[in-house]
């Protein structure tokens, strides 16, 4: 194929230099994998399947080949297909890449961990033209890795075949006519496919479905103690007050359920809206939102939030409103008793507390780190999480030791300071540590008044700040959370200063406060050295689960991103002087990303001088009126309104005339889409007045020829 470069624009030669590179890579891969199958080596491309052929750069995959004689490929000549015993001697932790692995992971997992653009995989055939005849082999291998896709896709499934098709499948030299229209109507019709099929392809994730069993099943058990354990203290003489904490407890962590319930599902309707508030009295909500992730359930019209975001949403109001204050209530109830006066369901509430919240955390700081890796900024501040499976579960699974043990020092040190001190001096203490953190966050950080990352500026920001950062300091008493830590939310610093700081004090409490209660007799049953041994056996612990996390991280990740000071705005302006586009899938500019990050973060996280200056100085420079006048499409009528209501926020009004006089200079781009909306409404319009005088017209003759006949 002959290319003429004189008449390229600079885009579009630098399309065909990249295609042209992604295909010489293929091909030498091919051949180095044909030479050392020549020569009875392992094959370093085989994974289940070997690569055949190379024909314009295209990457001829075939799965379970026997005799090289049913290859339809061109160039299949150049090697014999392997057989199936070939292949099964393959050793796969030698032929498996870095992208290669993560692609894995995401498939066990049940979650995309993988970012499809730019990632030369098995199905790769973006090099390959539509219209040219293509093997069967490689359209075999491309739509399985269709339904890998759709296996991996967990929240939006449109958007992740969207990019799995921009990224894998055949291109079309043609960008305008009637190509153009086909590609898209083949995308969609892939994209609205793929939403019917993943229901049925989820079902057979197994790992998906026995890691949301256990959670559902863990979070069951946990509410089904804590009920028997209220009824056990309801019971037992002196212990009515107990009992009455206990219910509270339930109360408001199925009620707070109830409420999110009623907010997800009130847009379908009665009939569907009534049994799943039922289901969140009975404590059964967290279960039927994990069935609902395991079929792969999109959100509905009707819906408010994503079923995996309700899933993460009903269990960790379980675990402030229920799990932490139960462990609570039982451990004083526990300690401050007699064995022979206490009920053995309380030794297992407290003990299914303990196991939930370290499996509901971990799996819920998974699910949050996943979505913060696929759709954030790809920066360094998300780089940690594994690509190799066995590490990704050893990450995990010391994450889940160090908060089931921290955990326990925390509840332990707790119920020892409410048995010396009285429940006061807790209401005191976390009053003052919640007002340091609030202090620190306006006048250090200057981020405090801020609902979250993504949002719009709002008066409420000076009470849902409030309330957001009191739930992010009370995870504290839990363990580190990937989101909680994020500069924009608590921030790193003060997140990891938080635990420290728990570690410490809490030590404090039970060297100090443990062998005054045992010697007076509040604690009738423990002495000070198994006290002191359980305390900090659980400690070491913990930091033994710490460095596994840590430990079997992504190799070259940033570890202290977990813990040093990096607040929203000191983030953006990283993510700003990045050269680079972090999400190349979806925006092919930093202007056009910077744009987006405009439109959808609080204001609070933005140098707000330095906004002004690319909105009056650079993009005035390139694309106003009087500048090159270049073709801008996210120069919308949106972006204009907005960066209008964030500079009156500010609250400096030369600032606002300045973004005022640049924007009257920026052109605004109107979507071909809405050209066409626009007319159609305007010649709707037309004819309605059109039609509405026609009538009033027969209205005024009518009675004139009546009156004449």
């Amino acid at each position: 194929m002959e290319i003429e470069i004189d008449r390229m624009s600079a885009e579009e030669l630098r399309k065909v230099i990249k295609r042209m590179t992604a295909a010489h890579a293929f091909e030498i891969q091919g051949l180095n994998a044909c030479l050392a199958e020549a020569k009875g080596e392992k094959g370093h491309l085989v994974r289940k399947s070997a690569v055949v052929s190379v024909k314009g750069g295209g990457c001829t995959t075939v799965d379970n080949v026997e005799d090289k004689n049913e290859s339809r490929s061109p160039s299949a000549s150049l090697r014999r297909s392997p057989s199936k015993k070939q292949i099964a001697k393959v050793n796969e932790s030698d032929s498996l890449g870095r992208d290669e692995k993560v692609r894995r992971m995401s498939l066990i997992v049940g979650e995309n961990f993988f970012d499809h653009s730019g990632k030369l995989l098995p199905g790769f055939l973006k090099v390959k033209q539509i219209n040219e005849e293509i093997a069967p082999e490689d359209l075999a291998v491309l739509a399985q890795s269709f339904l890998d896709a759709v296996k991996m896709s967990s929240g939006d499934t449109r958007t992740d075949i969207e990019q799995w098709f921009d990224a894998n499948f055949p291109a079309s030299e043609k960008s305008e006519g009637e190509m153009d229209i086909t590609m898209l109507n083949i995308k969609t019709f892939l994209m609205e496919e793929s939403v019917k099929l993943r229901p049925m392809v989820k079902m057979f994730r197994l790992s998906l479905g026995a890691r949301l069993f256990i959670v559902g099943a863990s979070s069951y058990i946990d509410m089904l103690m804590d009920v028997l354990v209220t009824i056990a203290l309801f019971k037992r003489a002196g212990h009515k007050g107990w009992g009455y904490a206990s219910l509270g407890c339930i109360t408001t962590a199925m009620g707070f359920q109830a409420f999110f319930a009623f907010l997800q599902y009130r847009g379908l309707g009665f009939r569907t809206c009534a049994p799943m508030i039922l289901s969140a009295f009975l404590g059964i909500l967290p279960i039927v939102e994990a069935w609902y992730v395991f079929r792969g359930v999109e959100k509905g019209e009707g819906n408010v939030f994503p079923p995996i975001f309700m899933l993460s949403l009903t269990k960790s109001i379980e675990l402030m409103f229920e799990s932490l204050p139960e462990s609570i209530i039982q451990s004083i109830s526990m300690l401050s008793n007699k064995p022979e006066d206490l009920s053995f369901v309380i030794y297992l509430g407290i003990a299914s507390s303990v196991v939930a919240v370290g499996v509901i955390f971990t799996d819920s700081n998974l699910s949050m780190a996943r979505l913060l890796f696929a759709n954030a900024p790809k920066s360094p501040q998300y780089n940690w999480i594994p690509k190799d499976f066995k590490a990704f579960i050893k990450c995990f699974g010391g994450y889940c030791l160090f908060t089931a043990t921290y955990f326990s020092c925390n509840v332990f040190a707790i119920a020892l300071v409410y048995l010396n001190l009285g429940g006061h001096a807790i209401f005191k203490s976390i009053l003052v540590e919640f007002a340091l953190v609030v202090l620190y966050k306006h006048f250090v950080d200057g981020e405090m008044f801020a609902a979250a990352g993504f949002g719009k500026t709002s008066t409420s920001d000076y009470v849902m700040g409030v309330v957001v950062k009191f739930i992010y300091y009370f995870f504290g008493f839990i363990g580190p959370n990937a989101f909680v830590k994020c500069p924009c939310e608590l921030g790193p610093h003060v997140h990891s200063t938080l635990i420290a700081w728990r570690m410490v004090s809490s030590s404090g409490v039970v060297v100090l406060a443990l062998p005054q209660l045992v010697n007076d007799g509040t604690l009738p049953w423990m002495s000070v050295t198994g006290g002191m041994a359980f305390y900090f056996s659980c400690l070491v612990v913990s930091w033994i689960g710490a460095i596994i996390f840590f430990g079997f991280m992504d190799e070259g990740c940033e570890r202290s991103r977990w813990w040093k000071r990096q607040t929203g705005k000191q983030y953006f302006e990283e993510v700003w002087d990045a050269q680079e586009v972090w999400s190349p899938d979806k925006y092919e500019t930093k202007e056009e990303e910077i744009a987006s990050w405009l439109l959808g973060i609080h204001p609070i996280y933005f140098n707000m001088d330095r906004v002004r200056s690319w909105i009056c100085d650079d993009l005035v420079k390139k694309y106003g009126i009087e500048g090159e006048s270049v073709e801008c499409h996210f120069l919308t009528q949106k972006l204009h309104d907005r960066l209008v209501k964030i500079f009156t926020w500010w609250g400096k009004k030369e600032a606002l005339r300045e973004v005022n006089e640049a924007l009257a200079k920026l052109p605004v781009y109107t979507p071909p889409a809405k050209i066409v909306e626009s007319i159609s409404g305007k010649l709707q319009e037309i004819r309605t007045e059109r039609t509405k005088g026609r009538k009033e017209n027969v209205a005024k003759v009518a009675p004139q020829e009546l009156g004449g006949g």
